[in-house]
């Protein structure tokens, strides 16, 4: 069923279409295909951090080659760019290290630069005389040991006072930690695209296990057919920010990105957690758009796995369930991979095993994993379009109270899932 609504809900004479659609749609079949076009060429061009730096002393080098009278012009516009290429490189890293969400991947910046030995030794040379900065804590030592264990405390602290004192390093040497990201960034690039079909033939290899043991509710020409238009791409996280620390999944664009920055122990779990989300269930809007911006059908993402959206908004808050699509998420990775844990999620998880155990009764997980693989269908009744997440949303409303999954989450919103977990264990009645 199709409905008509404002495109601009300030302007009530533009008119558009709108309809909700499943998987099986035509209109999203073409939306994959078109994707597929798009994605089978190479890796979008955003930029590694320092490619224009790195490009700017490629152009000097190259231009002592060429024998002519006037290149010494070029060579010397190609340096005050540099310069400024340098200054402005400078300014963007102090202000990410500044940024609670995007100074971990500073910090992972000096961690690859001091393991190179010459730029190692350069740094070790430079008098810096904040030194209040290179303090480890008790929950960086933790950190240390699950995703870093090959690096040395000391190496540790040396990141840390570099990464907090970016101004005083000279510009020969931070031009040389760029072009030594570039190199790094560029080496690791092709390492996970010559990994890519192995990853992807283990992950598929475990989900046909999974089925087998009926975990995961799909058949196999479902998992074939939402996984056919998926690609994925090494993200530089200096230069893109991602929602999610090491990965992040778009489902409009039917994209994962993995972090250059992500610890190789954590590899193989973030490219299955983030697969997981793409093989979810989902529901989509088609909406017919004017033809003054070109006319067609724009695909948008309803409702991916137990993450819901919004019909005219794909803004983060706007959603619910973050927390809990995120806690499924991470769990079906753990017991597709066999691991008991995880240092990902670890609050959204708790936060689920409590809502499975402190009710009036126990809820199965499976109930959880069956709706968030569920997918929209418009072909069936209106009370079968996704059976799964009405008889798990019933479940809930019968442990607990009614509406009760929806004033958790209002709750989340309002304060932290830290906060909701104290209360489940006290008492979930007081969370409205």
């Amino acid at each position: 069923m199709s409905e008509r609504v404002p495109a601009n809900q300030d302007d009530d004479e533009e008119i558009l279409r709108k309809k909700k659609i499943g998987e099986t749609s035509l209109e999203y079949e073409f939306h994959k295909n078109t994707l597929h076009t798009i994605n089978e060429g190479d890796q979008p061009a955003w930029s590694v951090f320092g490619l224009d730096v790195a490009e700017d002393r490629g152009r000097i080098t190259s231009s002592f080659k060429i024998p002519n009278e006037s290149i010494g012009e070029t060579r010397r516009r190609a340096s005050e760019r540099l310069a400024d290429d340098l200054d402005s490189s400078r300014d963007l890293l102090i202000t990410l290290s500044e940024n609670p969400i995007r100074k971990s991947a500073v910090m992972d910046l000096f961690l690859e630069t001091l393991s190179d030995h010459d730029i190692s030794q350069a740094l070790k040379k430079i008098v810096i005389t904040n030194e209040d900065t290179a303090e480890v804590t008790d929950d960086e030592k933790i950190l240390i040991d699950i995703f870093y264990p090959n690096i040395s405390l000391e190496t540790f602290e040396a990141a840390k006072h570099f990464s907090s004192n970016i101004r005083a390093i000279p510009d020969d040497i931070f031009e040389r930690i760029l072009i030594k990201h570039v190199e790094t960034f560029n080496k690791n690039k092709e390492i996970f695209e010559k990994q890519l079909p192995m990853l992807k033939e283990g992950f598929i290899t475990n989900i046909r296990n999974a089925i087998d043991r009926t975990s995961i509710p799909l058949s196999i020409k479902t998992v074939e057919d939402r996984l056919a238009p998926i690609v994925a791409y090494l993200q530089d996280t200096l230069t893109t920010t991602m929602r999610e620390t090491w990965g992040e999944y778009l489902p409009d664009l039917l994209t994962i990105y993995i972090a250059e920055q992500l610890p190789p122990s954590e590899f193989t779990r973030v490219y299955n957690h983030e697969m997981i989300h793409a093989l979810a269930g989902k529901a989509m809007l088609a909406t017919e758009m004017p033809d003054e911006i070109g006319g067609g059908i724009d695909i948008s993402n309803l409702r991916s796995g137990l993450l819901f959206g919004t019909e005219y908004s794909s803004d983060v808050k706007n959603h619910r369930f973050h927390w809990l699509n995120e806690a499924v998420t991470e769990t079906v990775t753990l017991n597709l991979l066999s691991r008991e844990n995880s240092a990902s999620y670890v609050p959204e998880r708790e936060l689920l095993d409590l809502l499975l155990k402190k009710g009036g009764k126990k809820l199965p997980q499976q109930l959880f994993i069956d709706a968030y693989f569920e997918s929209y269908d418009p072909e069936k009744p209106v009370d079968e379009h996704i059976p799964a997440w009405k008889k798990l949303y019933a479940e809930i409303n019968e442990a607990y109270r009614p509406g009760f999954l929806l004033q958790l989450d209002k709750y989340i919103k309002r304060n932290d899932v830290k906060s909701a977990i104290k209360l489940m264990k006290l008492d979930w009645e007081t969370i409205q």
